[in-house]
């Protein structure tokens, strides 16, 4: 017979591994659409080289609203176009 255990974890543990297990699942699925669609994805650190600044201060226009990303982080080919016509 096959012996079994339960284990309690407080709330606050389980409802953080819930939260990210769904957010991951929501990226991939972001990310499976925008390649579906054909739309280029980049990091902070390959907009930083494109466009000659620092990844720091990529990150503050990211996290400011200045320049859009998806919520796993990632800038689309859109949003930096959409940057580049604004300034």
């Amino acid at each position: 017979m096959v012996q079994q255990s339960i284990i309690f974890l407080p709330e606050e543990v389980i409802t953080d591994k819930i939260e990210k297990a769904v957010q991951r699942q929501f990226e991939r699925w972001e990310n499976e659409e925008k390649q579906r669609r054909g739309e280029k994805c980049y990091t902070i650190n390959a907009i930083a080289k494109r466009l000659g600044k620092n990844h720091s201060t990529i990150k503050r226009m990211v996290k400011s609203g200045l320049i859009k990303s998806t919520k796993s982080g990632l800038i689309t080919e859109q949003y930096i176009n959409e940057y580049l016509r604004k300034t």
